[in-house]
């Protein structure tokens, strides 16, 4: 059996880690950016 499961982008789930910190999105590069878009912590509480 195959199973898929499929979330919206804006779905979290906090137990997955901590949220990647903004200071540090900021130095990455333009792909970088990209693929890490939806686990930065925008509103600083990380």
């Amino acid at each position: 059996m195959t199973s898929a499961g499929y979330y919206a982008p804006w779905f979290r789930r906090p137990e997955l880690g901590t949220p990647l910190p903004r200071a540090l999105y900021e130095k990455m590069s333009p792909r970088g950016r990209e693929l890490c878009r939806y686990v930065v912590d925008w509103e600083g509480k990380g």
